[in-house]
């Protein structure tokens, strides 16, 4: 019964969300469109990824992991596949792409790929 009340509680919660964003105040800065940034991206590391209005980038210390994840290079394509070479199902979900191998394994998920970025580190 506690399941149930908490799963409907979540459902109702979920059915209640939306996107009140328009292209113009999620990245004002931004001088192409979303419909654009689906399938390139123009920037070639995080660093170079421009802020929205109202915000900065925090300083971050030399030679720090935050910097150098600062600078991994991003993919021009936007495609995300999957380890067997097919393509990721929600295409959307992502601004930019990692310019690094996943392999042929399954075996990088979620926190794998964060503790692998910071092995590299």
């Amino acid at each position: 019964m506690y399941l149930n009340v908490r799963l409907l509680y979540f459902m109702s919660v979920i059915a209640g969300c939306k996107n009140n964003y328009s292209e113009n105040n999620v990245f004002p800065n931004i001088s192409t469109t979303l419909s654009d940034l689906k399938s390139q991206n123009e920037f070639a590391s995080i660093k170079k990824i421009p802020l929205p209005k109202g915000f900065k980038r925090v300083g971050v210390e030399e030679n720090s992991f935050a910097e150098w994840l600062q600078n991994v290079p991003l993919k021009n394509d936007k495609t995300v596949y999957l380890f067997d070479g097919s393509q990721k199902i929600n295409q959307q979900a992502q601004f930019a792409v990692l310019k690094i191998s996943v392999g042929k394994k399954n075996l990088q998920q979620c926190a794998d790929a964060v503790m692998r970025l910071r092995a590299e580190y």
